[in-house]
């Protein structure tokens, strides 16, 4: 008979069961209460997760022509002090900041000296004074207790000193005792501070009026290739304190630009120097690369208070666009003489041995006019095309160029001839470029008066870079380049898009023209006449060829108060023979003066020193016939040093010595009888203390931290003497210092 009593086992199933059952009954029964609370808990979920998080694009960065950064991203930190904490808990709110105003007095001392260190603006005892008043606020209950500045005043760090002053006392902590808060500031660095700001624009976070959106505000190549750079946004949600990513950002892809740092420096040098000199109110300056149309340099300079000129492409008084020259569109005096010549020399209205005459007064279009500023030498009446640009006459342009359209009523096929060769053509090098103005002869009533004025650079407006593409084309040998701004795209430093040199117009000028015309722009520089304008730009280093323009702009905008302004321009090329550059400088003035006294010293400077860096000389053209030319060469690192004799033709006479950089030869290099170079090899043991006297302080460090010493390094020069014997027993982490002298 069954015993329920006596049967163990069964017993044992029947707990077992009733605590499976039991545990069953708790989970359905905490399961329906969770159900009941249902809109409780998703409540409580929406604030953990929050979604559609913005990831931004870290925008791309501006290169000069051979990969320098002009422009980059660069994060500023500001660092305040939260004094506070918050906690739904009360206990743990009073538990943590009884534990966070201990460390703080423990350690405010100890932080107060490293602060000072790490940003001396402030001494340890300002840091305490400042400190303690923020930790007064708390006690107090005042509101400013929640974002306190770590600083005396709120400054901008770098990220190097960011993560220095992370790793002081009590600011190494917890940020529940720390209550340190950091606030990254994005801008657009400007490596080279404002050279070429004008053209390089900007690009930065500012905050509307009507919302707290912010939005990019952009000028310059940042504006036109802002489709490049800005990348695409993401998105992403939080869940706590972790950001999972839904859409990963595309960020923005790097420009190389074709300005030349170096270039661009010497231009603008040149430029401030005469315009402080001359007191005028801004001046422009453009250097092309002959062959590629590339733009070199590109300065715009304007006035801001007494005796200061700065680059900007903010307007103000004096800067009423935002680059000069490629968005000022002017009437360009006597520069244009060339283009008008040019077009009657295509047209066949003109020969390069035409004469007109041109002194004691003209009858021209039932009018006299008065005579050329610059008047002919005595006994000469009549000028052939080099004297009338070389005196920049403009009854002789009106006789070469006016009458012979006039003649057979045929004005409009100047304008026709002018905008075959591009001269109203926007180039769109940045969006705010100005499309420049030619005249439409046929549609106005006086056609031979406008005609008249046209021909010597009025009745137009003109655009520097239009001005220097003419002028290009001529160097060019009648080839018309496009002007390049950008030359590629680039990603990881990899290019992914080329912008190639481009011809628009083949063959655009005739090589009788170009012949013709270079001989006449040679002349107005180099020629017989000591009244030639251009005479400023004659070097005794280099042939420069081009032609001087003074215009009058009176009450142009912006500058009526300014009185009489002129426009003082010089546009050429050089070397005159083989033309490499094509530069434009031209200044804003209300002060006397000229093209050739204002402008042309400019460009002979600039080319002078453009060709200058450009020069080199071959070894054996340097060779000292008197002295040894042998070089004196350091112990060291002979590979180096062997590589530099292969480019100089100096025999090595060993041939042991190694080419890889990352395995290389040490030793020493003495003269021998024959003018040449004897090797002396040195072995290098990885656990003895190295000989280094005698090396230069680059390849001392590198041996002595190669076996694992670290070195403090006095003076300058070669190694005289070591504080470890050469050959004892290396130690890694002991201290060796090195002693130098010139």
């Amino acid at each position: 008979m069954f015993n329920f009593r006596n049967d163990i086992i069964f017993r044992f199933h029947l707990l077992v069961l009733f605590v499976f059952v039991a545990w069953g009954v708790l989970i359905a029964g905490k399961a329906a209460f969770l159900m009941l609370q249902k809109n409780f808990w998703e409540e409580v979920a929406s604030f953990q997760v929050k979604t559609n998080i913005p990831l931004p694009a870290t925008r791309g960065n501006i290169l000069s022509d051979n990969g320098e950064l002009l422009v980059c991203n660069h994060v500023k930190y500001n660092l305040f002090i939260d004094f506070d904490y918050t906690d739904k808990n009360k206990k743990m709110q009073e538990k943590v900041l009884a534990k966070k105003d201990t460390v703080w007095r423990n350690n405010l001392k100890a932080l107060c000296k490293e602060l000072s260190r790490v940003v001396p603006r402030w001494s340890a005892k300002e840091y305490e004074s400042h400190l303690n008043k923020g930790m007064e606020l708390q006690r107090k209950r005042l509101p400013k207790r929640r974002e306190y500045s770590l600083f005396p005043q709120v400054i901008d760090l770098s990220y190097t000193q960011y993560k220095q002053i992370k790793e002081l006392p009590i600011l190494s902590r917890p940020v529940a005792y720390s209550g340190l808060k950091v606030e990254e500031k994005k801008e657009r660095k400007k490596l080279f501070g404002s050279l070429a700001v004008s053209t390089l624009g900007n690009a930065k976070e500012s905050e509307t009026t009507t919302s707290s959106n912010k939005v990019w505000t952009t000028y310059g190549l940042e504006k036109k290739y802002d489709y490049i750079l800005s990348g695409k946004p993401g998105w992403g949600h939080r869940l706590k304190s972790r950001v999972t990513i839904d859409l990963a950002p595309v960020h923005g892809k790097d420009i190389q630009t074709t300005i030349n740092t170096d270039i661009q420096d010497i231009c603008e040098q040149a430029l401030n120097k005469k315009i402080k000199e001359h007191g005028g109110l801004a001046g422009w300056c453009i250097l092309m690369e002959t062959k590629t149309g590339d733009i070199k340099a590109i300065v715009n300079l304007t006035r801001m208070g007494e005796d200061n000129y700065v680059e900007t492409f903010e307007q103000s008084e004096y800067n009423i666009t935002e680059n000069h020259a490629l968005s000022r569109r002017m009437e360009p005096g006597s520069i244009f003489k060339t283009v008008a010549l040019a077009a009657a020399l295509e047209d066949g209205r003109l020969k390069a041995n035409d004469s007109v005459e041109t002194y004691g007064g003209k009858h021209v279009f039932f009018k006299k006019f008065r005579e050329d500023l610059v008047k002919p030498l005595e006994g000469q009446k009549y000028y052939n095309i080099d004297d009338v640009l070389m005196h920049s006459s403009n009854v002789g342009m009106i006789q070469m160029v006016a009458e012979k359209y006039a003649s057979d009523n045929s004005h409009g096929e100047f304008v026709k001839t002018l905008k075959r060769f591009g001269m109203d053509e926007n180039y769109k090098l940045i969006e705010s470029e100005v499309t420049p103005s030619i005249t439409d002869i046929d549609k106005v009533h006086a056609k031979s008066v406008t005609l008249m004025t046209m021909s010597y650079g009025y009745s137009i407006a003109m655009t520097a870079i239009n001005m220097l593409t003419f002028y290009n084309t001529i160097a060019n040998n009648g080839d018309q380049m496009a002007p390049r701004l950008v030359k590629a795209v680039m990603k990881d430093g990899e290019v992914v898009e080329e912008f190639p040199t481009r011809v628009l117009r083949s063959d655009m000028l005739s090589d009788y023209t170009v012949e013709t015309l270079k001989k006449a722009l040679i002349a107005v520089v180099n020629g017989d006449s000591r009244k030639r304008t251009g005479k400023s730009a004659q070097s005794d280093k280099l042939l420069i060829a081009g032609k001087t323009g003074t215009a009058n702009v009176s009450g142009v905008g912006g500058y009526q108060k300014s009185g009489k302004l002129n426009l003082y321009s010089f546009c050429g090329f050089f070397p005159a023979n083989k033309p490499e550059y094509t530069c434009i400088v031209q200044v804003l003035s209300n002060k006397s003066g000229g093209g050739g006294s204002v402008s042309a010293p400019v460009l002979k400077e600039i080319a002078e020193k453009v060709s200058a860096k450009e020069l080199r000389l071959s070894f054996k053209e340097a060779k000292d016939t008197i002295h040894a030319t042998m070089p004196t060469i350091k112990k060291g690192n002979i590979t180096s040093a062997n590589y530099l004799f292969d480019e100089i033709d100096i025999n090595v006479e060993d041939d042991n010595v190694s080419n890889s950089p990352d395995e290389p030869t040490w030793g020493s290099l003495e003269n021998n009888e024959e003018n040449g170079l004897i090797f002396k090899h040195s072995e290098i043991k990885e656990d003895v203390v190295p000989n280094v006297i005698g090396m230069g302080a680059k390849d001392a460090l590198y041996l002595m931290k190669k076996v694992g010493l670290k070195v403090s390094i006095n003076g300058h020069g070669r190694v005289v003497s070591q504080s470890l014997s050469a050959g004892q027993h290396a130690r890694k982490g002991d201290y060796v210092l090195l002693t130098l002298k010139p």
